[in-house]
This record gives C-alpha cells, sequence and structure tokens, in this order.
C-alpha cells in the first residue's frame, strides 16, 4: 500500500506557513470559527505524525504556522505609514498604474511621493474636472489626505499593496501645478503597445488585449468582463501560469531548433521572463509561474527530478518573504490554489475520462475541471456564480488561446521596435472577436447557480478534500470510508457552526473609507437599516454578512436613490425631507415613527435610533450648541462622522471619521467594526 501522505519539506511546510499567515487576522481578533478550524487542522497534522512516526515534519509544520502568524503581523506593520492631519503639501509623478482618464475625473497612482518634504508611499489620486494629466508628470497640491486602509470589509486590497499605495486625496483640476516629465522604460513600452492596439483593434478588443499582456484589467468593460467571468474563461485576462506556460514553450521550442544548451536556454528563459514579470510590474502570479519555470530548467541542469508542488512552494516562499501580506491577495491565492489543484487532480480525473474518451481530449477536460475546483471558493466569494459548463468553454477557448497569446506576445514586441507592422492586430480583433462569441453562448445558458460566500473553513476543508481525493484511489477500502465519513462530518460541522453562532443577534455594522461611510442596523427579529452611502452595500453581502434591506435612512433622497434602493428591495425609504408619506416613503421628525423594530426621530439635524434596547444618536453636521441642549440624554452609541465635537461622553462608545481630542472610547481605532450580541461585542471587519 501506497502511502497516503508522502512528506514533501517545501510544499507542507510553506501550507503551513500560507495557513498562519491568512488566518492570523481572525485568529488573534477571537473569532470562534477560525479558533476551532486551527485546532482540528493542527490536532489532525498531530495524529497523522503520530500514526506515521514522522515528528521532525510535526515540527516543521508548527515551526511554520506561528512564523506565518508573525510574518502577517510584520507585513501590517510595514505597510503603515505616518499620518498627516490638515492640510498638507504633496509632490510626486503619475504612475501608469490603475491610470483612468475621462472627459470629467482622472483616477490615478502618484509615485515618488513627498508630503510636506517628507518622502512616504505612494497616493491613490482621484481629480476632479478635464485635466492634462499624463502620464510621467510630476504633480504637486494642497488638500487633506487619508492614510488607506490595506483591509476593508474583510477584504485585502491588493491593488494598493501591490502599489505600495499609503494614502488617498482628492483635489480638482485648479488645484494641481503640471510639470510635464517623461515614461520610464516599462511605462514607454506599455504604452506604446497599448496605442498600436488602440489603433487597430475595436477598443472594448483593445483593452482585452492589453489585459492578456500586462493583465491591467482597469479599463475593460464591466459587460465584458461580466460575459468572461459568467462563462468561466475570466482567467485568461490576468497573467498566470497559463501565459508563461505558452511563452516557456515557445522560447524553448526555438531553442531547441536553434540547438542551444541547457545552460544557455536558462540563460534566455531566466532573462525573458524576469523581463516580463518587470512589465507586469511584479504581481505575484506572474512571479509564481516565473519561478516555477525558472526550477524547472535548474533541475534540468542538476540532472534532479523536478517536483512541481515543491517548485510552487518554492515560489510562494520567495513572494511571501519578500512581500508577507501577498499571501492574503486574492490573486496570489486564486493562482496558488488553482495550480496546486490541478497538479493533484489532473491525473486522476484524466484516468477517469480515459475510459471513454481519447487521452488529450481526457487530459484537458481534467485540467479544466481540476482549475475549476481549485478557484471554487474565489468565486464563491467574488464572483457569486458557477457556470457548469465552463468546462467545456475552456475546452474550446484555451487551445485557441494557446495560438492568440504566443502570438500576441511576440508581435507586442516586435510592434514596439517597428511601429509600421501594427496593422497586424487586426487579425487578433477578429480572433478576440471569436473568442467573445463563444464566451457570449456560455454566459447567457441557464446551466449557472448563484454561490453564497463559503466561510473560511469551508474553503480551507473544500482544499483538504482535494487533497484527500487525489490520493483517495491508492489506499485500502476502509481508509478510504474513514477519510470520507470524517471529511463530511467536519464538512458538516462547519456549514452549520456559522448560522448557530451567529444567528439572530443585534448587530450595528460600520464601514467608513475614502469613499464614503455606512452603517447597518440589524435588530434580533431580523429586521435592517441602513444609513449612508451605498457604495459598499453589494461588497458587504460578500464577507458573509448577509441582510435584506428593509429600511433606507437618509438626511435627502433624490429619486436617483429611490429608484436604486427600490431595486435593492427596500420596503420603505426614510427621510425626513418627504412632504407626505405613502406607500413605500416615510416623513419623520422630532415625534418617534415606530419602524419595524425600529423608533427612529428627526431633531436638530440628528437621528435618534431605539430598537433591542440600544439607544443611538446618528449626528452627522451639527455644532457644540447642538450637544448642550441634550447633554443629559445617555446614548449607547454616538456617531459623529465628520465633527469634531470637544465634548466627553465616557458613558458611551463614539464614532467618528476623525480623530478627535475628546477623552472618550473613540472605535476608529478599530478599524471597520461590527458590533454585535446582547452586549454590543467588537468583532473586527478589517
Amino acid at each position: 500500500m501506497k502511502k497516503l501522505l508522502n512528506f514533501r519539506y517545501p510544499f507542507y511546510c510553506f501550507l503551513a506557513l500560507l495557513f498562519g499567515i491568512v488566518i492570523a487576522k481572525s485568529l488573534y481578533a477571537g473569532d470562534v470559527e477560525s479558533i476551532v478550524l486551527v485546532a482540528i487542522s493542527l490536532t489532525f497534522a498531530t495524529c497523522l505524525s503520530f500514526c506515521y512516526k514522522k515528528f521532525i515534519p510535526l515540527i516543521m509544520i508548527f515551526i511554520m504556522f506561528f512564523a506565518g502568524n508573525g510574518l502577517f503581523f510584520l507585513g501590517v506593520s510595514m505597510a503603515e505609514d505616518k499620518s498627516f492631519s490638515g492640510n498638507v503639501s504633496v509632490v510626486g509623478r503619475v504612475s501608469d498604474s490603475s491610470f483612468v482618464k475621462e472627459d470629467n475625473y482622472c483616477n490615478l497612482i502618484v509615485e515618488n511621493v513627498k508630503i510636506n518634504g517628507e518622502s512616504v508611499k505612494n497616493l491613490k489620486l482621484f481629480v476632479g474636472g478635464n485635466s492634462e494629466i499624463e502620464v510621467g508628470d510630476t504633480i504637486a497640491f494642497e488638500s487633506e489626505v487619508e492614510n488607506v486602509k490595506l483591509f476593508n470589509l474583510g477584504n485585502f486590497n491588493s491593488t494598493y499593496y501591490r502599489n505600495n499605495v499609503g494614502y488617498a486625496a482628492s483635489v480638482g483640476t485648479n488645484d494641481l501645478t503640471i510639470t510635464k516629465g517623461n515614461m520610464k522604460v516599462d511605462e514607454s513600452f506599455r504604452a506604446k503597445v497599448k496605442e498600436s492596439l488602440l489603433s487597430n483593434m475595436s477598443e472594448e478588443n483593445a483593452y482585452i488585449a492589453y489585459a492578456v499582456l500586462f493583465g491591467d484589467k482597469t479599463m475593460i468593460d464591466d459587460n465584458i468582463s461580466d460575459v468572461y467571468r459568467n462563462s468561466g474563461i475570466v482567467h485568461i485576462l490576468t497573467v498566470s501560469g497559463l501565459h508563461i506556460s505558452f511563452i516557456v514553450a515557445c522560447i524553448m521550442l526555438i531553442l531547441k531548433l536553434c540547438r542551444s544548451n541547457k545552460y544557455i536556454t536558462l540563460i534566455v528563459i531566466s532573462a525573458i521572463l524576469i523581463c516580463y514579470c518587470y512589465l507586469c510590474g511584479f504581481s505575484p502570479s506572474v512571479v509564481r509561474a516565473s519561478i516555477m519555470a525558472i526550477v524547472l530548467c535548474l533541475s534540468k541542469i542538476c540532472n534532479r527530478p523536478y517536483d512541481s508542488l515543491n517548485s510552487l512552494a518554492i515560489a510562494g516562499f520567495i513572494i511571501v518573504l519578500t512581500r508577507p501580506l501577498s499571501a492574503v491577495d486574492i490573486g496570489f491565492l486564486m493562482s496558488f490554489f488553482c495550480v496546486t489543484s490541478i497538479l493533484l487532480l489532473t491525473k486522476p480525473i484524466s484516468k477517469l475520462f480515459e475510459y471513454f474518451l481519447p487521452k488529450k481530449i481526457a487530459s484537458l477536460i481534467a485540467v479544466s475541471i481540476s482549475a475549476q475546483l481549485g478557484i471554487l471558493p474565489f468565486v464563491s466569494s467574488f464572483f457569486s456564480t458557477f457556470n457548469f459548463l465552463s468546462v467545456f468553454a475552456n475546452l474550446l477557448i484555451i487551445p485557441l488561446f494557446s495560438i492568440i497569446f504566443p502570438l500576441l506576445f511576440v508581435i507586442a514586441f516586435l510592434v514596439a521596435l517597428l511601429p509600421f507592422i501594427s496593422p497586424i492586430f487586426v487579425i487578433f480583433d477578429f480572433l478576440f472577436n471569436v473568442i467573445y462569441s463563444i464566451a457570449s453562448f456560455f454566459a447567457n445558458t441557464t446551466l449557472q447557480v448563484p454561490l453564497k460566500p463559503f466561510s473560511f473553513s469551508i474553503s480551507a476543508l473544500i482544499f483538504v478534500l482535494i487533497f484527500v481525493l487525489s490520493h483517495i484511489l491508492v489506499i485500502k477500502p476502509l481508509l478510504r470510508f474513514l477519510f470520507f465519513s470524517i471529511s463530511t462530518l467536519v464538512l458538516t460541522l462547519f456549514i452549520v457552526m456559522p448560522n448557530l453562532i451567529y444567528k439572530d443577534y443585534t448587530s450595528i455594522s460600520f464601514v467608513d473609507s475614502y469613499s464614503g461611510q455606512m452603517i447597518v442596523f440589524k435588530s434580533k427579529n431580523g429586521d435592517c437599516l441602513y444609513y449612508g452611502d451605498d457604495y459598499y452595500y453589494q461588497t458587504f453581502s460578500a464577507m458573509n454578512i448577509n441582510f435584506d434591506v428593509d429600511y433606507y435612512l437618509s438626511e435627502t433622497i433624490s429619486s436617483q436613490i429611490e429608484e436604486k434602493w427600490k431595486g435593492y428591495g427596500a420596503r420603505y425609504l426614510i427621510s425626513p425631507n418627504y412632504d407626505i408619506d405613502d406607500n413605500e416613503k416615510l416623513s419623520i421628525d422630532s415625534t418617534p415613527l415606530q419602524v419595524g423594530s425600529f423608533s427612529i426621530s428627526y431633531f436638530e439635524k440628528a437621528f435618534i435610533i431605539n430598537f433591542d434596547a440600544v439607544k443611538i444618536l446618528l449626528a452627522q453636521n451639527v455644532d457644540n450648541s447642538f450637544f448642550d441642549l441634550i447633554n443629559l440624554v445617555e446614548y449607547d452609541i454616538i456617531f459623529l462622522g465628520d465633527n469634531t465635537i470637544e465634548k466627553d461622553y465616557k458613558s458611551s462608545k463614539v464614532i467618528t471619521t476623525r480623530d478627535c481630542d475628546f477623552s472618550t472610547y473613540n472605535l476608529l481605532r478599530q478599524g471597520n467594526f461590527m458590533l454585535m450580541g446582547e452586549n454590543l461585542q467588537l468583532r473586527g471587519l478589517d
């Protein structure tokens, strides 16, 4: 009988390190589900090590897990930067990363930033109005700047982290001083390629081709992105192992025809891949695939067998040790677990299909199924649907893409040197239209199911089951039965447990960012009152805080906002602005209005909300004189917004979007949060 566990030190040690980094935040915040998951995982590893009498691997796993915890907090501390108050002087250079320029606004990232003469991290800038800003320009302005949050709504802002963004600001065009500058080598190259693509292809296909080449999906139309996503082929828009494998295969074929030796092959492949990583901004998925390709070449030089899982682990170690928070980057996780699933499952699944299909077709189907299983938890969290026909969409599109991408890659480099040959891109315009037509067909099928976001525990168990499934055919029937039974039992436990823990509790969820503020009040009875900006509404449901909005509360409600919230399913819109009541609009004043579990009144520009024995004051635009009128009233929670009232409310939890001078419990220091349960215990969302 073969061993169930063939311990590979690099691979399993990296898994332990990765697990330690990813779960550290929720584990040390006291999240019950995370604590139970860690306990089960480490107990399972211990039992398995005792069964095989392998204690050194067990020690290594424990060391790597706790090292991962430390790396997470090290990464967080490295990401923090100095705070500035009031208007500051900002000078920096415009980067082409995430650069979006429209007729009436511009979004950009400023690098080489100096704030009040101090060198700091990059800055995310929104410029209102029609500006003359171009990549490479040096800009100067005075404005308030805000420290950005890398963790928001339970999600990691990978774009900010990859681009080393530490601040955000917003200015008008007239507030900027622009000094024309020059592009860097990589920016100039990407600009030439983009210009050639736009000149010879439709705008939609040009931006798709640009994303395929460099991974920048900023300018792709949302409707087109939805088609690629719903058909299950969105991965071709992100430069990863698929793209790198095509490049390496082409290079090796050319070098083989040139009869180059293995040393020349290593040098050429390494040089090309390093340059390509540079052009793609060293995104984790590109770096991971490039390192694996270089390790493959090194194994041939050293005459050692190539182990794909160990190679994957080596790439992971290099990425995580240089930038620890890459371990929570969705791009890195999807890339890593997609490849892991392919390496573990392709062979056994292919053997099953080979009973009734040709070997090559069976292998293609197996790769597609394995990849879909590997990214399933991430699809549930971010894309919300799963297409059962995505396997067949990939079966048709990937062979075509394997021809398109290498040719596009080579021609893009040639066009940068020889612009006169750019009309050849017309061919790719036709080919991307073919891909879009196929993707549209599969995206419009009815064989799609909505997916609720998986909890972290469920996601972890899916990967455990992938591992077990890859080995299940080589163990005895009794062990096979035990593994299936235990896996089913544990999976069921973690599906049920979140509902047992978080069901029917009073909760108040607060989110504040540069884009706006949002507060969600949920009663024991399940009634939900929403206040603030709607920007995060869709994102909120993706973090396992699921709710249906019953009541929307605002100082002012326009017809556009009415239409939007009716679409979200709100039963009533509540505002002091309404002159009359009707079936969907409720007007409020100083007399308490009872709606469901909530008693709401409006007094001197402030809302007073009572529910589940909790009394809340929500005052966004008031001054000190207002608080003199109600100073004798004791509130459980006070929301102050942008006010900086110099009062002492020691008996209340005070939430403000600015740091205040008064002595109180300011929950801003806790980041975004949820207060939940009878005693409104704090649960972090950042």
